[in-house]
């Protein structure tokens, strides 16, 4: 709910048009870099903006990426990292960005044996046409790559 109401409180911001992302990713790692801050690594384009429905999907993405980095993945222990990339892709398709979440230095990954309620949550929130996410259990960590139609 925090990390809901920070990326609310971008869009209060900007009359709830639209929020930038270098800010939305902040706003949903803020309850996390208390303890973390040095070790997520963060880079990405400044100037995209994501309208409040898309603002709002992919700040619950985020947090519920980072609930189960600190759970289970690399956050969990003391050296693990979490590496969030962006960027619009140089290509023919319709106007996009991808991030990508990986996790590396936490514990050895295995593929859960059912999908739970987060992963659902992301995979299922950015379908339709506001986007796709698609997460590999990779045994080094976690990858979730996530693209949004801008």
């Amino acid at each position: 709910m925090q990390a809901l109401a920070g990326a609310n409180d971008l869009l209060n911001n900007d009359n709830w048009q639209r929020a930038a992302l270098i800010e939305l990713v902040g706003r949903a790692l803020d309850p996390f870099q208390d303890k973390h801050r040095d070790r997520f690594l963060i880079n990405g384009p400044d100037g995209i903006f994501l309208d409040a429905q898309k603002s709002s999907l992919l700040t619950m993405a985020l947090h519920e990426l980072a609930t189960n980095a600190v759970k289970y993945g690399a956050l969990s222990n003391e050296k693990g990292r979490v590496r969030i990339a962006w960027e619009i892709p140089q290509d023919d398709a319709p106007k996009r960005f991808q991030l990508r979440w990986q996790e590396s230095g936490g514990p050895a990954v295995n593929p859960p044996e059912q999908r739970g309620f987060g992963s659902l949550l992301i995979e299922r929130a950015l379908q339709n046409n506001l986007g796709q996410a698609q997460s590999d259990f990779d045994p080094q960590g976690l990858v979730c790559s996530i693209e949004i139609s801008l």
